[in-house]
């Protein structure tokens, strides 16, 4: 499960594309022809591809709270790669007049990078430096989910679990040698898949006697489930996209999915903004980087049409601001708000026509 909630939110956030904007925030273009554009969009190395760099890092600060990139220059100290760091190799240090360095141990080696030359990707943290592992704060759920499972496999190793008992009579006096023998004579006459079917014999008066012990009887089924939820809740990840359709339905599965892009993707994907625009960009004036969400939000589609339909209707918003909130460049006179000419005053439409 845990894996599970990390991949879906990792390959959502990998699968969004990102763009390099010159301007405003309203009025805005694709930079392009900056060479930064491409490094974030196309390929931050000459290896992995953007959506995989990405989705290394955000695999990693789900894990272990952070994602580190080195940032390669040329000798004009321009970026020219971005390569990802082991988070285990990477230690954060902080000096008395908060200058930043990164020690990284790598392949035997050590090296201190400077702030300038490392991508530090963090959701969450508490002490305003390093990231905060949601498996290291829920190892609690986590543990408890684990020991279920290794119970659970225990039981049902091989596909066998206890169906029944053999009962001897009370005066029967068995050395640990011949309920040793008699336990062996039955798994190897009785037990497993080829014996199925076959009629046991017994003498001597013992008995079988058949019960009913099953995970679902030992609360295995209710308490994996319980599990799953407390798992889901950390990460923040819809039970129907884990495959725990129980309470779902046609109707909230897709109001779950629109949660999920609101509540739990889009702050993976402002720290993602924010954290390019600082480190990337640093104090360039007139650009930012910003991921277009509209290709998950397109499933919605209809109810976004709808409500923009109301609000130019009512007069509200301005054909602009829609196209703003669409990542779209103003229109020219799409500033102009528009109201409907049936709602004016009565008193307005009665002039000069008492009828």
């Amino acid at each position: 499960v845990v894996f599970a909630c990390i991949r879906i939110i990792s390959d959502s956030v990998a699968v969004l594309p990102v763009h390099l904007y010159q301007g405003t925030s309203r009025t805005r273009e694709k930079a392009e022809n900056n060479p930064l554009y491409k490094l974030l969009h196309d390929r931050p190395n000459e290896f992995h591809t953007s959506d995989m760099f990405r989705k290394i890092l955000t695999a990693q600060a789900a894990t272990r709270g952070n994602g580190y990139a080195h940032i390669v220059r040329d000798g004009k100290d321009a970026i020219k790669e971005l390569w990802p760091l082991p988070a285990d190799a990477v230690t954060m240090k902080v000096s008395r007049d908060y200058e930043i360095t990164y020690e990284v141990q790598q392949d035997g080696e050590r090296r201190v990078l400077p702030k300038r030359d490392v991508l530090h990707y963090m959701l969450r943290t508490f002490d305003g430096f390093n990231g905060v592992s949601p498996i290291r704060y829920a190892r609690e759920a986590i543990g408890a989910s684990l020991a279920a499972e290794a119970l659970s496999g225990s039981l049902l190793k091989n596909g066998a679990h206890v169906r029944g008992v053999i009962e001897v009579p009370t005066e029967w006096k068995m050395t640990p040698e011949q309920k040793a023998r008699i336990l062996k004579d039955w798994s190897d006459g009785f037990a497993g898949s080829v014996n199925a079917g076959k009629t046991p014999f017994l003498e001597g008066g013992m008995k079988y006697q058949q019960i009913s012990l099953t995970p679902e009887d030992m609360q295995f089924i209710a308490q994996r489930k319980f599990q799953i939820s407390e798992i889901a809740r950390i990460f923040g990840v819809p039970l129907h996209m884990l495959g725990e359709l129980d309470r779902a339905t046609f109707s909230n599965i897709e109001q779950q999915s629109l949660e999920f892009i609101i509540y739990c993707l889009l702050p993976w994907i402002v720290a993602w903004d924010s954290t390019l625009n600082r480190d990337i960009l640093g104090s360039k004036q007139g650009l930012f980087f910003r991921h277009n969400i509209n290709g998950l939000l397109r499933g919605d589609s209809a109810s976004r049409g709808e409500a923009y339909s109301k609000a130019l209707a009512a007069g509200w918003m301005t054909v602009n601001e829609v196209r703003e909130k669409e990542e779209m460049n103003p229109s020219p006179g799409g500033d102009i708000r528009r109201v409907p000419v049936n709602t004016v005053p009565a008193t307005e439409a009665t002039q000069g026509n008492p009828t």
